[in-house]
């Protein structure tokens, strides 16, 4: 028995998480003990965003593309791999704008080439996310939810909380069974709805669609609404 193993590795976790990240990286090679304690913490957050941005090719009016950096279909391809997908346990996807692109500019600056296909990678994402068997908290910020991608959202059979930002849904999804969450988050103009509870949220999407309440302007469609309030089905209390 080796000396690392004399320590129970719930103890060596505590001990690494006060550890800077490159010496966490350096532990992991040293034996195989620490790269199955260590290696985990490194893939368990699951990040994407899409970039509008603006366009203006020689001689042709300004456009607006949908872009995405140019790594992101490679990181997607490995943490949706049967090794990492069991790691994840929370995913993040938004949607930003930033204005006028310039290659040149974002090479010099560091922040990467983004490449057009924004939307086709971001859907490939919401088709995986029922195969990450740990996700437990899945955060969206300014994305369109049509009904595939709240299906999707709904057969996420671990997902504990659900945290929407200025979303908007297309279609009402009446038919999909209830999300079972410890924590509801929406958040629009502003305003920060978040509920707790003891016990468990079932939710659907139908819901936040459908319950509009007096945060909604008369002026807004039933059909493709941002998400401005919502209602919940509390769970009713365990009998003991």
């Amino acid at each position: 028995m080796s000396t690392a193993e004399l320590v129970p590795p719930e103890l060596w976790g505590l001990i690494f998480r006060h550890l800077p990240l490159v010496d966490r990286q350096h532990l992991s090679l040293t034996c195989s003990i620490f790269r199955n304690i260590v290696q985990p913490a490194f893939f368990n957050h699951l990040s994407l965003s899409i970039i509008s941005v603006t366009v203006s090719p020689r001689g042709e009016p300004p456009r607006t593309e949908i872009r995405v950096r140019r790594s992101s279909p490679e990181r997607i391809r490995f943490y949706s791999s049967e090794w990492v997908s069991s790691i994840v346990k929370t995913c993040e996807l938004s949607h930003t704008i930033l204005g006028r692109y310039d290659v040149a500019k974002a090479v010099k600056d560091g922040t990467g080439v983004l490449e057009p296909g924004g939307s086709e990678v971001m859907n490939e994402l919401f088709e995986l996310l029922p195969n990450f068997p740990n996700l437990s908290t899945l955060s969206l910020t300014s994305l369109t939810l049509d009904l595939l991608k709240s299906r999707r959202i709904h057969q996420i059979t671990s997902l504990r909380n659900l945290l929407l930002g200025e979303c908007r849904i297309l279609e009402p999804t009446t038919g999909l069974s209830p999300l079972v969450l410890d924590q509801l988050v929406v958040s629009c103009n502003q305003q920060d709805l978040s509920l707790h509870t003891t016990g468990t949220i079932q939710a659907t999407f139908s819901h936040l669609l459908l319950t509009l309440l007096d945060f909604a302007p008369s002026t807004i469609s039933p059909q493709e609404v941002t998400i401005l309030s919502l209602s919940v089905l509390h769970s009713p209390p365990l009998q003991h």
